[in-house]
């Protein structure tokens, strides 16, 4: 299961993820940039990172990072974490494999829940290199998610 919060803005993304891990002691999360803030796409780049650690084929040191790697498409970490970084002043989706109690929620001024109906439809298809195309024909989601497939096995 995967929790997708929407935030304000986080200053300090180290220390807002200290605060999760503080709150949430083994739980995987990751803070990205609101665009990328698609509950589908968070879950299935969490699932090639766990994947890839079962099978030996991760290319970042821990599951966050391997996460973030995923949903960029990117095997490089700094270009992940480039890529996937929240905008200065834009509100940020914070993913988590538990669910945040309600202190957590406000301390990360949490305003909301996400789902794949929050897309970022623009960025997301421009990201991911999606024809007009092909999104006439197939959903966003499942595009974007072939992509990282795509990625995941080279």
């Amino acid at each position: 299961m995967i929790f997708v919060y929407r935030a304000r803005p986080v200053e300090r993304v180290q220390a807002a993820l200290e605060s999760i891990r503080k709150s949430c002691p083994g739980a995987l999360a990751v803070i990205v940039r609101r665009s990328f803030g698609c509950s589908e796409l968070l879950y299935f780049s969490l699932f090639l990172s766990l994947k890839s650690f079962q099978m030996a084929h991760n290319r970042a040191r821990t599951a966050e990072l391997e996460w973030l790697c995923r949903l960029a498409c990117d095997s490089n970490v700094q270009a992940a974490l480039k890529a996937t970084a929240p905008v200065p002043g834009e509100a940020v989706a914070i993913a988590s494999t538990e669910a945040f109690p309600t202190a957590l929620q406000k301390e990360l001024g949490i305003t909301g829940n996400v789902s794949c109906k929050d897309c970022d439809r623009k960025f997301l298809s421009a990201y991911y290199g999606l024809s007009k195309e092909s999104l006439a024909v197939y959903p966003l989601c499942g595009l974007a998610m072939e992509k990282m497939a795509i990625g995941a096995a080279r």
